[in-house]
Protein backbone atom coordinates (compact mmCIF):
# COMPACT_ATOMS: atom_id res chain seq x y z
CA UNK A 1 0.00 0.00 0.00
CA UNK A 2 2.82 2.24 0.19
CA UNK A 3 2.21 3.75 -3.51
CA UNK A 4 -1.39 4.86 -2.17
CA UNK A 5 0.21 6.67 0.38
CA UNK A 6 2.14 8.29 -2.05
CA UNK A 7 0.68 9.50 -4.40
CA UNK A 8 -1.96 10.77 -1.37
CA UNK A 9 -1.89 14.71 -2.63
CA UNK A 10 -2.48 13.68 -6.61
CA UNK A 11 -5.85 11.41 -6.29
CA UNK A 12 -9.24 12.28 -4.71
CA UNK A 13 -10.16 11.02 -1.21
CA UNK A 14 -12.61 8.94 -2.68
CA UNK A 15 -10.03 6.82 -4.48
CA UNK A 16 -7.82 6.74 -0.78
CA UNK A 17 -11.04 5.15 0.09
CA UNK A 18 -10.13 2.12 -1.79
CA UNK A 19 -7.67 0.30 0.45
CA UNK A 20 -9.90 -2.69 0.87
CA UNK A 21 -8.91 -2.90 -2.84
CA UNK A 22 -5.16 -3.21 -2.09
CA UNK A 23 -5.95 -6.05 0.69
CA UNK A 24 -7.82 -7.82 -1.95
CA UNK A 25 -5.55 -7.25 -4.89
CA UNK A 26 -2.35 -8.26 -2.37
CA UNK A 27 -4.22 -11.45 -1.29
CA UNK A 28 -4.80 -12.24 -5.64
CA UNK A 29 -1.69 -11.94 -6.69
CA UNK A 30 0.26 -13.76 -3.89
CA UNK A 31 3.62 -14.69 -5.14
CA UNK A 32 2.62 -13.49 -9.06
CA UNK A 33 6.20 -11.81 -9.41
CA UNK A 34 4.93 -8.27 -10.83
CA UNK A 35 7.94 -7.72 -12.52
CA UNK A 36 7.61 -8.69 -16.36
CA UNK A 37 3.45 -9.37 -15.69
CA UNK A 38 1.68 -10.48 -18.54
CA UNK A 39 -2.21 -9.29 -18.34
CA UNK A 40 -3.57 -12.59 -18.77
CA UNK A 41 -2.07 -13.96 -15.44
CA UNK A 42 -3.06 -11.04 -13.73
CA UNK A 43 -6.74 -11.34 -14.93
CA UNK A 44 -6.50 -15.17 -13.93
CA UNK A 45 -4.90 -14.86 -10.74
CA UNK A 46 -8.12 -11.93 -10.19
CA UNK A 47 -10.40 -14.24 -11.65
CA UNK A 48 -10.02 -17.29 -9.32
CA UNK A 49 -9.29 -14.89 -6.54
CA UNK A 50 -12.86 -13.21 -6.64
CA UNK A 51 -14.20 -16.89 -7.52
CA UNK A 52 -12.98 -18.54 -4.47
CA UNK A 53 -14.65 -15.79 -1.95
CA UNK A 54 -17.12 -16.98 0.64
CA UNK A 55 -19.34 -13.90 0.13
CA UNK A 56 -18.80 -12.31 -3.42
CA UNK A 57 -18.00 -9.24 -4.46
CA UNK A 58 -20.30 -7.12 -5.74
CA UNK A 59 -20.00 -6.61 -9.55
CA UNK A 60 -18.87 -2.50 -8.74
CA UNK A 61 -16.43 -3.30 -6.27
CA UNK A 62 -14.48 -6.00 -8.72
CA UNK A 63 -14.49 -3.20 -11.42
CA UNK A 64 -13.09 -0.88 -9.26
CA UNK A 65 -10.96 -3.49 -7.80
CA UNK A 66 -9.21 -3.99 -11.36
CA UNK A 67 -9.57 -0.12 -11.90
CA UNK A 68 -7.63 0.40 -8.79
CA UNK A 69 -4.55 -2.28 -9.91
CA UNK A 70 -5.03 -0.09 -13.29
CA UNK A 71 -3.90 3.05 -11.07
CA UNK A 72 -1.42 1.24 -8.96
CA UNK A 73 0.57 -0.21 -12.40
CA UNK A 74 0.61 3.28 -14.39
CA UNK A 75 2.34 4.72 -10.79
CA UNK A 76 4.57 2.20 -10.82
CA UNK A 77 5.69 2.38 -14.48
CA UNK A 78 6.15 6.03 -13.75
CA UNK A 79 8.66 5.60 -10.44
CA UNK A 80 10.49 3.15 -12.77
CA UNK A 81 10.76 5.71 -15.47
CA UNK A 82 12.27 7.86 -12.54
Amino acid sequence: MRWLVNIEGTISDRTLAYASHVKHMTIATGDLALYGLVGFELKTRLKDYFKSLSKPLSPVTVRDVYGTFKTALKAARVDGNR
